[in-house]
């Protein structure tokens, strides 16, 4: 495992940006599929959605983990949410939750788990899917779908997590 240490808070924190890239570039390719550019965009589209409002009590959710479990996990432990990610591939979240705990647990000085659920399986299950967000009663503040790029599974990542998604 890599070092992840990239400056003190306040430097890391004044480029946000440049620190997130810097982690991602250190993830191996088979949990970073997504381009630099990719993960700008989620950080740049959290920065002016409503899950800065501090108001809001949504959730993040996310499908398939990898380089953008880093930058939602970042906007989750700034913006005090909870993120929750399905991906059916149990190592793949295992290795993610180790860098978070490296990169992000360090930087805010709190537990992944204080913001991170991850669930090891499908998220168009009825069952334990974006489905279970209804039985505790979630709101959902900013969704990204990148999990088996289908449309049948894509369309129903999005009906799910509309049931659910606040203004």
């Amino acid at each position: 495992m890599y070092d992840f240490y990239f400056g003190e808070r306040d430097a890391v924190l004044e480029d946000e940006v440049g620190y997130l890239i810097s982690v991602k570039r250190m993830m191996p390719r088979w949990c970073n599929s997504i381009p630099d550019s990719e993960l700008v965009a989620i950080h740049n589209d959290l920065e002016r959605s409503n899950v800065a409002d501090s108001g809001s009590q949504g959730v993040l959710v996310e499908t398939g983990c990898g380089a953008s479990t880093l930058v939602l996990a970042y906007g989750a432990f700034k913006y005090d949410k909870r993120l929750y990610t399905w991906d059916t591939n149990q190592n793949k979240l295992a290795y993610v939750r180790g860098i978070l705990t490296d990169t992000l647990g360090r930087l805010f000085g709190r537990s992944v788990q204080d913001v991170w659920t991850y669930v090891p399986y499908r998220s168009d299950s009825q069952d334990l899917g974006i489905a279970v967000l209804g039985e505790f009663e979630h709101t959902v503040d900013f969704a990204f779908f990148d999990s088996e790029h289908t449309s049948e599974v894509l369309l129903s990542e999005v009906r799910g997590t509309l049931d659910f998604a606040n203004d």
